[in-house]
């Protein structure tokens, strides 16, 4: 019959997480396979276990390296024949493995980052353009709000600034 032991934690069958039909997943898949015999996949299909829920082309698919659905993953494993113990342990790696395969989240500084990183990189091809070309670059005007308080401020003392004193 179908070796139960190794299927129990969900321990192999749950790998490095690299995703469905990473190798172990659908190699577990296989030798469950092998060990109901190798029934022809259209066999497999019509047994009361598949339930009419997979198709024989399903079924290849899957021991092929196709992720299943887990609607699929039990329909497969009953038509195998496997035990309890194994199809809990089948469905939890499962499970584990779609948790591991969603991709990290994003934060919102991470956006504006890549927005800013994205605008340096153009400002320096737009001046190595310029360079190219011969034209020279424009001045980077280095005002700041505390340059301005400290010489006085504002349109006065730019207007006085030309006077002679007297």
């Amino acid at each position: 019959m179908l070796s139960t032991e190794r299927f129990a934690s969900g321990r192999d069958v749950c790998g490095t997480g690299a995703g469905w039909g990473g190798g172990e997943e659908r190699a577990h898949l296989k030798r469950l396979y092998e060990e109901t015999g190798s029934p022809p996949l259209r066999r497999l299909a019509a047994s009361p276990g598949a339930g009419g829920r997979l198709s024989k082309s399903t079924i290849g698919n899957i021991l092929n390296g196709k992720h299943p659905t887990l609607e699929q993953l039990t329909a497969l494993l009953a038509a195998f024949g496997a035990s309890r113990k194994t199809t809990v342990g089948m469905l939890a790696a499962y499970r584990r493995i779609l948790a591991k395969l969603e991709p990290p989240a994003v934060y919102p500084c991470d956006i504006v980052e890549r927005d800013e990183n994205e605008r340096e990189a153009l400002h320096a091809q737009e001046e190595a353009r310029r360079r190219y070309r011969g034209v020279e670059p424009e001045p980077e005007l280095g005002w700041t709000t505390s340059s301005c308080a400290t010489k006085g401020g504002g349109a006065a003392a730019a207007g006085d600034a030309g006077r002679q004193p007297q």
